[in-house]
């Protein structure tokens, strides 16, 4: 990849959004009321899943440069340079491995604009490109823009489909997020598929392509009931550190609140919600 952020941003992941609202929601019509807190904090749940597939992607490559390229490049490459890298057992033949990035216990700026302290621990039974290969990834005490995640993600090399393409599924277990509102309770399941950027080899490449269908669901911080729906797959690539496609419809008790738009395919901070027939923008970064 050419640029310093392209270059960290082997990112997929089922990379379902790469996003936090800047600000509250705007209405166009005050007569239709948008569930601002709700989208708040089903946006934060999805940054978090989109900040476990990038920590997955990016650090797994770096690994695998350290270990079988025989230099540290991998390690430059890290997103934030107060992280450190470690992969235990440091060989090229014993599987599975662990690799730790360890971020510090003070609040780490990377170039993507968050924070993060603590450790992500991922686990991996072979090489990332190898079908059948099973990531587990586990937190200690590990903040993102100072909210504590925590639970067990799991990523499976299923080879690849019929379109050609490699495919992963993703799923999160016990996910938690305690945020200064509250705790958060979530679970997800979904589909990766890398579409573009296949044969260039990294980090020498910035046309990556990935597209992500599946379901988050789980409850507020109130304790109400959500789940959040990909409609239409959403787009990542790794020029761009937003989403920059799809849709998703977030539901609370079963009705639903408004549907995330994020647009035609192009490299912006921003999307919509729709409500009500009405539409209202946010801010992503």
């Amino acid at each position: 990849m050419k640029q310093k952020y392209v270059k960290q941003m082997k990112k997929s992941g089922v990379y379902l959004i790469l996003i936090l609202l800047s600000g509250f929601l705007t209405c166009k019509n005050e007569k239709a009321l948008v569930d601002a807190a709700s989208i708040n904090e089903i946006v934060l749940v999805e940054t978090v899943y989109a900040d476990i597939s990038e920590q997955i992607e990016v650090n797994i490559y770096n690994a695998e440069d350290i270990l079988f390229n025989g230099h540290k490049t991998g390690q430059n490459n890290l997103k934030e340079t107060c992280a450190n890298l470690s992969i235990a057992p440091f060989d090229t033949i014993t599987w599975p491995k662990t690799i730790t990035v360890d971020f510090g216990n003070s609040n780490c700026l990377g170039d993507d604009g968050r924070s993060r302290r603590g450790k992500v621990l991922i686990s991996t039974t072979g090489r990332y490109h190898d079908s059948t290969t099973v990531l587990t990834v586990t937190f200690d005490n590990y903040y993102l823009n100072n909210n504590k995640v925590s639970g067990t993600a799991t990523i499976t090399n299923q080879g690849v489909n019929k379109a050609s393409y490699p495919q992963y599924s993703v799923s999160i277990q016990n996910g938690i997020i305690e945020t200064t509102n509250g705790t958060i309770t979530w679970q997800s399941d979904g589909t990766k598929q890398w579409v573009n950027g296949i044969a260039t080899p990294w980090p020498a490449n910035n046309d990556d392509v990935f597209i992500f269908t599946g379901s988050s669901y789980g409850a507020f911080t109130n304790g109400v009931p959500f789940k959040a729906d990909i409609i239409q797959p959403l787009v990542t690539n790794t020029a761009c550190p937003w989403i920059s496609g799809g849709t998703v419809e977030i539901s609370k008790q079963q009705k639903i609140i408004g549907t995330l738009d994020f647009g035609g395919n192009t490299c912006d901070s921003s999307a919509t919600v729709i409500f009500n027939g009405d539409s209202y923008g946010v801010g992503l970064k």
